[in-house]
């Protein structure tokens, strides 16, 4: 999808080569892991891993060499994806599976300087009121530990949560 290409291209711009991130599977992580390959040095700190965090990994894009939390260490509660990805987990070193109270927790997350959550949303008012489970009463998806990362992201040394809206 063009939309989310060009989604995936502009918060790609609001990363740097060391930064944490915390993104998710869905549209807005595929498109954001289309467009970091030219970036270096990035760290993992999520809820979910998928296989783009993988596929970054081999790349050499992630080597979470810069984390300020668990240097050297993709963290994460859990993960969603192929049979690749689940081969690639099994044993490797450079992945530490925490329980959620830890990988969600705010004060965790902004132990890591430089955390970036990037979020998609279904829609914001004028407030800066962020949707992202439902619209007319018609539920499209659970909100997750989106707000914790947000809030850890905010919190974060040089930190900012990023919140993606397709058109």
């Amino acid at each position: 999808d063009p939309a989310y290409a060009q989604i995936g291209d502009y918060a790609s711009q609001l990363i740097n080569n060391g930064d944490t991130l915390q993104f998710g599977v869905g549209p807005v992580s595929t498109s954001l892991v289309s467009s970091l390959k030219q970036h270096r040095n990035l760290g993992i700190h999520s809820e979910v891993i998928g296989d783009g965090i993988m596929q970054l990994f081999k790349e050499g894009v992630i080597d979470n060499s810069r984390k300020s939390l668990l240097p050297g260490k993709i963290v994460a509660s859990h993960a969603l994806g192929t049979a690749s990805l689940y081969s690639f987990l099994d044993t490797n070193p450079h992945i530490d599976f925490r329980p959620s109270d830890f990988t969600n927790n705010p004060i965790t997350i902004a132990k890591n300087d430089n955390m970036v959550s990037i979020n998609g949303a279904i829609m914001t008012d004028l407030t800066g009121q962020v949707v992202v489970d439902s619209v007319m009463g018609q539920f499209q998806s659970g909100v997750g530990s989106m707000v914790d990362f947000v809030r850890g992201a905010a919190m974060s040394r040089g930190g900012r949560p990023v919140i993606a809206l397709p058109p």
